[in-house]
């Protein structure tokens, strides 16, 4: 019997020194000023030909905060060049201060983001499946200013990644035929925190991907040897959630029988994990 398979994948990010320069602000108070330097940086260590090699994520937006409060105090935004972005900002000697960082596609809309507040939310409502668009990283930090200062910002995906692939796509039944595919996530959130990481537990919610045409092989290499890519989703799910995963497919614009993934891992086990489903693509769309 053929194999559908499907690997959920949270991705964190690796540091290296950042070497370019995008913005510059100025705070104006009174008080020893000092120069603090962020060097913002993506995942390095991704696959070349496949999804999540953070290269659609081009703009950062940051901002600064005193201690414990949630309206900025100093905002902007820097372009990513190879993968890293620099700014900086003109602080005060001896206070601390928060950070936040976010990184996405700048043109898309999928994302709301409220600097005064430190919230991302999701809007899926137009999602579809395996759009690049939805990836975005995020980071915090915080610190006491002690003089001219250079921090890196290591950036990571707050999303799980749900890779969705077949052995079986060239399968005769198929050939001469479109296929595309969608999903629908249940129990996932929209909204999370970018100070703390954590999702907007009020936002609890099933997520639907439409459907789609089928990823191009010739770009997008699936993580596992043998198989080809049917979709991919970017979802946000809490720390102990677990969640269900139902997939939809059609043929010549036909829909045929769904196929449901029971009890994925929470986040905390996402790495690395591969979930395998005995199914068979070809007689699932012939049913």
């Amino acid at each position: 019997m053929k194999r559908t398979l499907y690997s959920l994948v949270a991705v964190a990010g690796i540091a290296t020194l950042a070497s370019c320069s995008d913005e510059k602000e100025t705070l104006i108070v009174d008080g020893n000023e000092a120069t603090v330097t962020f060097s913002a940086e993506l995942p390095s260590k991704m696959q070349s030909r496949s999804f999540s090699d953070g290269k659609t994520a081009t703009k950062l937006t940051y901002a600064v905060y005193e201690k414990g409060q949630t309206d900025a105090i100093l905002s902007g935004n820097a372009d990513f060049t190879g993968l890293k972005a620099q700014v900086s900002v003109q602080l005060i000697t001896g206070k601390e201060y928060d950070f936040v960082f976010w990184a996405q596609d700048p043109n898309t809309d999928y994302f709301k983001v409220e600097l005064n507040g430190q919230t991302v939310s999701i809007d899926y409502d137009k999602a579809q499946a395996s759009d690049e668009s939805l990836d975005a990283f995020f980071n915090s930090d915080s610190f006491q200013v002690s003089g001219n200062m250079s921090q890196t910002i290591e950036l990571r995906r707050p999303f799980a990644q749900i890779n969705v692939g077949t052995d079986d796509l060239t399968a005769t039944a198929l050939e001469g035929k479109t296929v595309t595919a969608g999903m629908t996530v249940k129990k996932a959130y929209t909204a999370f925190n970018l100070m703390t990481g954590k999702v907007d537990e009020t936002t609890l919610t099933d997520i639907t991907f439409a459907v789609a045409d089928l990823p191009d092989s010739t770009s997008e290499e699936f993580p596992v040897q043998g198989y080809t890519y049917l979709e991919m989703g970017y979802v946000l799910v809490g720390d102990k959630t677990t969640a269900d995963i139902e997939l939809n497919f059609e043929v010549n614009g036909t829909q045929y029988n769904d196929i449901t993934v029971t009890y994925a891992p929470p986040a905390a086990q996402l790495p690395h994990q591969h979930l395998r489903l005995a199914a068979d693509l070809k007689r699932t769309l012939q049913c």
